[in-house]
């Protein structure tokens, strides 16, 4: 990986510039005992405005820091780094998507990363698909070996080692990772658009190093200084993804009531979607909730749960009292029309973004938060479609400013009190939330064919969820703890088979550590393979650390296919087979070495699994070097031997 040139170009009242700062001070080999003595730098000027690159050698990589100093108002048109950087044929590329829906797995350097056909608008553009993600703002080429993302990414080589390339703030802009491994280039750039600037400031602050992935991961945020999350990790319900909008104070009394008769041990205790008259009129509670929300709360709290709430504070639906009689709320672009976040058939079709810089629109949501919190009595608040307030540039800030400046008046507002942060910017939630979303929404079905058909990165898709808890699991205890979203273990209201459903649970406890499930227990069967046992199958909560992920793709084969063929045949780049090697510390506080094992195709395989002797049921006769699968199922077993009579657990021989 050699560093090329640094670019930043930018407009002045005498008209456009750019400066290029070429590499070749810096081309050098590093040092063999890293120093900030060994600290190399170079400046270039031109019409009053100074870039400074520097490097500062770390023991496994560098510090890199682009700084600007302006004498004068000018607008950043773009910033960017330009490396050389050579991926093997068997390597995997890693890029994280824009927000916590887009999909952020693993490729391989041969794949495609696709983004929305214009050709297949019509098909989507009524659902405004494209203001979920970033297709508005990004360019995806659909050629091979063609890859981006945000923040952070990095390079798995065959030897299990990473190459990390990562963004140290955001507050300057979203830093935009774009790798070709066809052409062996990596650009570093800032998302500065509609940036104004004048005087000095810092564009971009990388962390490039190459490693092992857990240290790596455990450097770049020491060096960010995330702490490690203060909250716990939890076990919890969801009105969601049972009942949707049609909740009810019946509905969600008679649930808590299904939780504490049978005495289940759950932390989190949360109501979605469903309660308010519209989404922007947070403290309008519709006829459904007679008594409102405060005696809800203390009911949760009563049997001692953690009570909940859902809110999407930067946005209002159409219907909105909010939109109707403050109009000077709403954001609009420069054409002068209302910034459209999405749109929700559940509600009254499109929803605006709120101006986030607007002192009433502040003004309301503290008055929100503080009825919430201090009068209604809620514990945690689920903020969702965060990622609206940042979608445009606007006030002489970058979309990435906007979002970093949003994340901190959230958090100063709620203060101790929790947070669960979703459909948000990964970045500039760092160190922000206590718990945040990692993937899309779990669907009622393996995947959604025509979202997937338009390659709708944000799409609703089980099967995409479970890929993203595994892709973002390095987060987990770093950034936040991670939501990898329900499980689903109920035999109505859903299309999933019996494996796909433990499959999806078995993902969730191995890789998440807000665990959240939206069903009914009062409907669960009991006895032996009941959904009740398998409910049960997870407490106590035991602690995870996950080490080596593996792929074993010989099993099946993606053949990139028009959309229209994909649509017809239904296949999938994430069917594949996915070893995963973990330890569970015991109550008794020695860690034990286990492996899952996950089919998320459709075919029936037969895996090796990893060196050594594995169990998955008690004494000798459980012992397996290899296992068989069937279509979507997946199995966990103990790497030491499972005495009879121990009580049952997911995670074999752990209690």
């Amino acid at each position: 990986m050699r560093l090329k040139e640094a670019k930043i170009g930018f407009e002045s009242a005498s008209g456009r510039h750019t400066i290029v700062l070429q590499a070749s001070g810096f081309s050098q080999p590093p040092p063999a005992i890293p120093s900030r003595e060994n600290s190399l730098s170079a400046s270039e000027s031109e019409n009053g405005v100074t870039v400074t690159l520097r490097t500062c050698p770390e023991e496994v990589g560098a510090l890199w820091t682009l700084d600007v100093v302006s004498t004068q108002d000018v607008l950043l048109k773009s910033v960017e780094l330009n490396w050389d950087f050579d991926c093997g044929a068997e390597d995997r590329v890693f890029m994280n998507g824009v927000q916590s829906w887009t999909d952020s797995r693993e490729y391989r350097c041969d794949e495609r990363m696709l983004g929305l056909p214009k050709l297949l608008a019509p098909l989507y553009s009524e659902h405004r698909l494209q203001s979920y993600g970033d297709y508005s703002f990004h360019k995806y080429t659909g050629k091979q070996g063609r890859f981006h993302g945000y923040t952070y990414g990095y390079v798995r080589h065959v030897n299990n080692t990473l190459a990390l390339f990562a963004s140290l703030s955001e507050r300057s802009g979203y830093t935009v990772f774009d790798l070709d491994t066809k052409r062996a280039s990596l650009r570093v750039s800032k998302d500065c658009e509609g940036m104004q600037l004048n005087g000095k400031r810092r564009l971009l602050d990388l962390f490039v190093a190459f490693g092992e992935e857990e240290s790596l991961f455990d450097t770049y945020f020491a060096l960010m200084g995330v702490q490690r999350p203060k909250a716990k990790p939890a076990v919890g319900w969801t009105s969601w993804y049972y009942h949707y909008t049609n909740i009810s104070e019946e509905i969600i009394l008679s649930n808590l009531r299904s939780f504490a008769d049978r005495r289940i041990l759950l932390d989190v205790f949360q109501i979605d979607d469903g309660y308010q008259c519209a989404v922007g009129d947070w403290l309008s509670i519709n006829n459904k909730f007679p008594c409102g929300m405060a005696p809800l709360a203390y009911e949760i709290r009563r049997v001692g749960y953690t009570p909940g709430l859902w809110l999407a504070p930067f946005i209002c639906e159409e219907k909105s009292e909010i939109r109707k009689n403050n109009p000077e709320w709403l954001l609009r672009n420069s054409d002068g029309n209302l910034v459209v976040a999405g749109n929700n058939d559940g509600w009254s079709g499109p929803f605006y973004v709120l101006d986030f810089y607007h002192p009433q629109v502040r003004e309301y949501l503290t008055k929100v938060f503080r009825t919430v919190l201090d009068e209604w009595g809620f514990r945690m608040v689920k903020l969702d479609f965060l990622y609206a307030v940042a979608l445009i540039p606007y006030g002489g800030k970058s979309r990435g400013e906007i979002m970093c400046e949003a994340m901190d008046f959230l958090r100063s507002v709620i203060g101790e009190n929790l947070i669960l942060g979703c459909g948000v910017p990964l970045g500039p939630s760092f160190g922000k939330v206590d718990y945040c979303r990692i993937g899309c929404d779990v669907g009622l079905g393996w995947d959604d064919k025509q979202p997937a058909m338009v390659h709708y990165r944000e799409r609703i898709s089980t099967i995409t969820a479970i890929s993203n808890s595994i892709g973002r699991r390095h987060l987990d205890g770093r950034a936040f703890w991670n939501d990898t979203d329900v499980y689903l273990l109920r035999e109505e209201n859903h299309s999933l088979s019996q494996n796909q459903c433990r499959t999806l649970f078995l993902s969730n406890l191995i890789f998440g550590n807000l665990l959240f499930t939206s069903d009914d227990i009062s409907r669960y069967l009991d006895g032996e393979n009941s959904s009740m046992q398998a409910y049960l199958l997870q407490f106590p909560m035991m602690e995870r650390r996950v080490g080596r992920v593996s792929f074993q793709e010989d099993f099946y084969s993606w053949n990139e296919r028009s959309s229209l063929g994909q649509l017809i045949f239904g296949e999938h780049p994430y069917a594949n087979v996915v070893v995963v090697e973990f330890d569970v510390r015991t109550q008794s506080g020695e860690w034990r070495p286990h492996v899952a094992v996950f089919n998320l195709g459709g075919k029936n395989v037969s895996v090796k699994l990893p060196q050594g002797t594995w169990w998955r049921k008690v004494c000798v006769k459980g012992i397996e070097t290899e296992i068989s699968l069937a279509g979507f199922e997946s199995c966990c077993l103990s790497g030491e031997p499972i005495r009879e009579g121990v009580l049952s657990h997911i995670f074999p021989g752990a209690v």
